[in-house]
Formats: C-alpha cells, sequence, structure tokens
C-alpha cells in the first residue's frame, strides 16, 4: 500500500514540475526531499503503516505535498491547485 500511495505522490510532483530525492533513511522509513524553483519540503514515508507525513518549512510547496498526502488518493494526486504555477520549476 505504501508503495502505491509513494507512487502516487512522485507522479504527481513530477506532473508539477518538481523534483523527487534524494531520499534519507529515517527510523522507520525514508524522509524524501521534494523542492520547486523557490521551495523545499520533505516527504517522510514509513512503510509498515502505509503513511506519507509532508514536512519542513511552512511554503506553498509544502501545502501542496500536505493536501495530496491528507487525500493520499490518486484522484487527489491529479489536483492542480490555483498557486502551482509560481511552484513549477522551468
Amino acid at each position: 500500500m505504501a508503495d502505491s500511495k509513494l507512487d502516487a505522490l512522485k507522479k504527481y510532483v513530477q506532473s508539477m514540475g518538481w523534483n523527487f530525492g534524494p531520499s534519507t533513511p529515517i527510523q522507520y522509513g525514508e524522509q524524501i526531499a521534494i523542492t520547486s524553483e523557490l521551495h523545499k519540503a520533505v516527504v517522510n514515508c514509513y512503510p509498515k503503516n502505509g503513511k506519507l507525513v509532508p514536512g519542513g518549512p511552512a511554503s506553498p510547496l509544502r501545502d501542496a505535498l500536505r493536501f495530496c498526502c491528507k487525500k493520499s488518493g490518486r484522484k487527489a494526486m491529479g489536483v492542480r491547485l490555483s498557486f502551482s504555477r509560481r511552484l513549477r520549476c522551468r
């Protein structure tokens, strides 16, 4: 289950033009860096319980990741938020 959520997150991040990775091992999972042109956030992935937990400094990028991980469905991953254009990498 965690792999499908992580795959959906990765596809969403890439579709938005953001960068996915690198990842760092953490206790019980891994921490993945997500970056846009202006912002950086992290997502902690816990495969045993299937949770994705966004973190990092407050930013529109982190808010978008929180929204997507909260919904944690592929339908939510397909939503483009109104401020996403400001976050796109060029």
